[in-house]
């Protein structure tokens, strides 16, 4: 196959299914994977956001977000409460545990990133990223879609 054939999307869905992998394999010992490291990492930015907020700035809709904080939840990283100023809605708070597992979180991540960018110079790494940064912005208005 010529591999100036291959679109984009399908190099872009390669990568992510052996990011799943690499995570899945990486995480399994936490008890979490399938994106859930996605909130741990911007709760310990962002503690104590609402699950809406998560959903919203994650990306992700509100199916997915619910399972995703009660499995964090059941294992002991995330705790919900409600939210004083709503009490409809909730806050998402990190744990001790959470804390605990950040470094090794960033470790994994930072592994992805590293074999992601093997051999790239400083100026390849900045150009593949603004090439991604702009790929994303181009599809961004399609998740807004239904909201």
């Amino acid at each position: 196959m010529n591999p100036h054939k291959i679109s984009i999307g399908r190099r872009l869905g390669y990568l992510h299914r052996q990011a799943q992998r690499y995570f899945h394999r990486e995480f399994s010992r936490l008890g979490i994977g399938g994106g859930t490291h996605s909130f741990l990492m911007f709760l310990y930015h962002h503690d104590g956001v609402t699950q809406q907020e998560l959903s919203h700035c994650l990306h992700f809709d509100k199916a997915h977000t619910t399972r995703a904080i009660q499995k964090l939840i059941d294992l002991g990283y995330i705790i919900k409460e409600k939210n004083p100023e709503d009490q409809r809605a909730y806050r998402i708070y990190l744990t001790e545990k959470a804390h605990a597992v950040k470094p090794e979180i960033k470790k994994v991540l930072q592994r992805w990133t590293d074999l992601l960018a093997s051999g790239f110079s400083a100026q390849e790494r900045e150009t593949a990223i603004g090439l991604l940064t702009r790929m994303t912005e181009n599809v961004a208005e399609i998740g807004q879609e239904g909201k």
